[in-house]
């Protein structure tokens, strides 16, 4: 019984990543560094987590990093999402960016994250702004804390 019981909840797990983890760890800025583009945005658009994927739509206001300066508005998936509703309402964000190939064999732009780390979308801070400026200004091999 144990067996099947452990098997259910592994298998519940990989259906739906956000239920993997029940204490998650600190958030850690240097997971920035594996995005494509860092940008500072507007949240202009949220559609709640389905099977663990949000998806938002974001407006750029200031490319921090990257090689996607051009784009203004971005339609971005959020993998680990939280399921709370907090981008629902328009809020100012930064975040990282990057191209991947979803569980489907589909291109999509998803949200930088961590699987069990606190949210890695960032309030649009004086305070965050300088820490992401200071991580995206160090050297890589700085970055191993």
């Amino acid at each position: 019984m144990k067996r099947l019981l452990c098997s259910i909840a592994f298998g519940l797990a990989a259906a739906n990543p956000s239920l993997a983890c029940t204490v998650p760890k600190p958030f850690k800025l240097s997971i920035l560094r594996s995005a494509e583009v860092v940008i500072r945005a507007k949240v202009v658009g949220y559609t709640p987590a389905t099977f663990g994927r949000s998806v938002l739509e974001l407006d750029t206001i200031e490319s921090l990093t990257g090689t996607f300066k051009h784009v203004k508005h971005w339609t971005a998936t959020w993998v680990h999402a939280t399921g709370r509703d907090e981008w629902a309402r328009s809020a100012q964000v930064i975040v990282g960016l990057r191209a991947v190939i979803d569980r489907d064999g589909v291109p999509v732009i998803e949200i930088v994250d961590d699987v069990c780390r606190g949210p890695s979308i960032l309030d649009d801070t004086p305070e965050n702004l300088n820490s992401v400026m200071d991580l995206l200004r160090e050297p890589p091999a700085k970055q191993l804390r």
